[in-house]
């Protein structure tokens, strides 16, 4: 049919991701259209400004995190977004 596919994660990816301390890399956001249309990633969530996806879909904090210094939401050092894959279709 004619219908289009929404673009999927080809991985799961986990509800929760432990870091180290310093680190900016967080990990890969791995994705696939059958349509193989164009796929954008978004971030949204109570602490997506603190975030950025680079070239090749890798996820990264804009400023590595500090333990002592938490800069999420409500400064107890969960951070919490939701990726969006959108096809624009």
């Amino acid at each position: 049919s004619n219908i289009n596919d929404a673009p999927e994660f080809s991985k799961e990816l986990q509800n929760t991701i432990n870091i180290t301390e310093n680190t900016l890399y967080i990990t890969d956001i791995n994705i696939t259209d059958i349509d193989s249309n164009e796929t954008n990633l978004t971030i949204s969530g109570e602490d997506k400004e603190l975030f950025i996806i680079k070239q090749n879909n890798l996820l990264y904090f804009k400023q590595s995190p500090d333990f002592e210094y938490p800069k999420d939401f409500n400064l107890d050092n969960l951070y919490q977004i939701i990726i969006i894959a959108d096809d624009g279709y």
